[in-house]
């Protein structure tokens, strides 16, 4: 019998075992594990969360923060990403453009103010690269390609753009975004040019870390923290820092490697990352996430219309480029589906502006119940197109 009031100590490895059951359930079912996760951390929240776990669990959360969007840099695919940079971008942006404008006009229509719109839109105009890496299996190479570097993009766009009006909104003064954008804008190029253009420093500087994946560990996390103390001091997001570490960190896969020293280094260490990160760091975020969780304060009306938008909009945008491409309709229609599912990033963020004041309880309560739903229905209706009409 679970005792009247439990320590915090108790009630997170109480999550863990039953996050752990609840996520092989959900990958047995093919589903993303952190679904499973959510779920477990919104059952505990309703009938055992308290505020002192909040409290308790808040460091925690943010530490896990930024090693979830570190992970996200670590297991992108530069190489992906820049053979399909014209295609993927402009396809990224438009799905990003359509969505937050439908977003931005449904939400105002039904009486939010302007920011609260803004915000929502924003943060659904994302794609969960975890699920679209795992729902994508079945489509051809040159169609994943696409998609992965165009959820990269997504993803660079909806850092930049939800930490500036994150800024502005704490500060009340554009002029104090302007800076932190700079530097930021800065930090990009420069990982980007570093990456580019200067492949024999950066050759050098890999094989000095490969010796072993105990040493490779330990620089990859000695940038990662460097990244973050410059984000701290000039005011920059260290999700952007946490993000361009981890950039830098996957950069040697896109280096010719004669001797696979350090790109097995890399698939080494992305593969400990991941263990760790699905492991313990994203229950440990889905029970923090769980414990604002009301579900009374979810607004029925909202949800519907997030919920249509947010799976209608980018599958039609993603069909309709594709079938312009000359591919089959099930093709372009499971390709539209699989950019469908919100996920972990865009919940970090969510849970940032929550905390900053920037997102009300209600608006925090419905975008993490579409989130979810999105996830669903995007692995539901891909594995239903798969069955019908693609193999």
């Amino acid at each position: 019998m679970i005792p009247t009031k439990m320590e915090t100590i108790e009630y997170v490895f109480l999550g863990f075992l039953i996050s752990k059951i609840a996520g092989h359930m959900a990958r047995r079912l093919n589903i993303n594990e952190a679904t499973g996760y959510l779920a477990t951390a919104i059952l505990l929240g309703l009938t055992l969360g308290r505020g002192e776990y909040i409290r308790d669990l808040m460091l925690i959360s943010n530490v896990a923060a930024i090693f979830v969007v570190f992970y996200a840099g670590v297991s992108s695919d530069l190489e992906t990403v820049i053979e399909n940079f014209k295609s993927s971008t402009m396809i990224s942006l438009l799905s990003v453009a359509f969505t937050m404008v439908s977003v931005l006009l449904a939400v105002t229509y039904i009486g939010f103010p302007l920011e609260s719109a803004f915000i929502i839109a924003l943060l659904l105009s994302n794609t969960a690269t975890e699920t679209v890496s795992m729902i994508i299996k079945g489509l051809p190479i040159h169609i994943k390609s696409i998609l992965v570097s165009a959820s990269f993009v997504d993803d660079l766009f909806m850092l930049f753009a939800a930490s500036a009006y994150y800024t502005w909104y704490v500060t009340g003064d554009i002029s104090n975004v302007v800076l932190p954008i700079l530097v930021s804008m800065a930090l990009t190029i420069l990982v980007l040019a570093i990456l580019s253009r200067r492949q024999s420093i950066l050759k050098n500087m890999f094989i000095y870390m490969s010796r072993d994946i105990a040493f490779f560990t330990d620089i990859a996390l000695l940038l990662l923290s460097l990244m973050l103390l410059v984000a701290y001091v000039s005011g920059v997001s260290p999700f952007i820092a946490a993000y361009l570490a981890g950039i830098f960190i996957s950069g040697g896969i896109w280096m010719h490697d004669p001797m696979l020293r350090y790109r097995t280094r890399i698939n080494d260490f992305t593969s400990i990352l991941s263990t760790i990160i699905d492991g313990v760091f994203t229950p440990l975020f889905m029970l923090y996430v769980g414990l604002h969780i009301t579900v009374s304060a979810i607004n029925t009306l909202l949800f519907v219309l997030l919920l249509v938008i947010g799976l209608s909009v980018k599958t039609l945008v993603y069909f309709s480029f594709f079938k312009l491409r000359g591919e089959e309709t099930f093709t372009s229609l499971a390709a539209g589906a699989s950019m469908t599912g919100r996920g972990v990033l865009e919940l970090t963020l969510l849970v940032k502006g929550f905390e900053l004041g920037v997102v009300s309880l209600e608006i925090f309560n419905t975008v993490v119940a579409v989130a979810l739903s999105t996830i669903i229905a995007s692995i539901m209706f891909v594995s239903l197109l798969s069955r019908k009409g693609f193999s």
